[in-house]
């Protein structure tokens, strides 16, 4: 039976990427509350998306960049995406919702 990574430092590397990929997506989710200085802040975020590949890649003793590298940042950036950011949603909403009955029931 053939394991999807072939090698353990493949498997570390790729749970050390889903971290990354999330950050990544903070990092996005926060440069769309400021308008001013969005490229300057796209590129930085970028150029450390690739710093962390390259040195987890140099640490773990990986010889290249594989497709799965990029999966797991794709991965983080999703579980994020889809999951955490509309859980945080969510919970914003339902405070909201809560501060505006309790001063519906104050005013009344």
């Amino acid at each position: 039976m053939k394991l999807f990574f072939e090698t353990a430092a493949q498997g570390s590397l790729f749970l050390m990427m889903l971290p990354v990929g999330m950050l990544l997506a903070v990092c996005i989710d926060v440069c769309g509350k400021t308008n001013r200085f969005r490229p300057l802040w796209d590129l930085l975020v970028m150029l450390l998306c690739f710093s962390a590949l390259g040195i987890g890649v140099v640490l773990l003793g990986d010889e290249t960049l594989r497709g799965y590298h990029v999966l797991a940042v794709l991965s983080g950036y999703l579980l994020y995406a889809c999951g955490v950011r509309r859980a945080l949603a969510m919970l914003v909403r339902l405070k909201n919702c809560a501060l505006k009955k309790h001063e519906k029931q104050e005013g009344k």
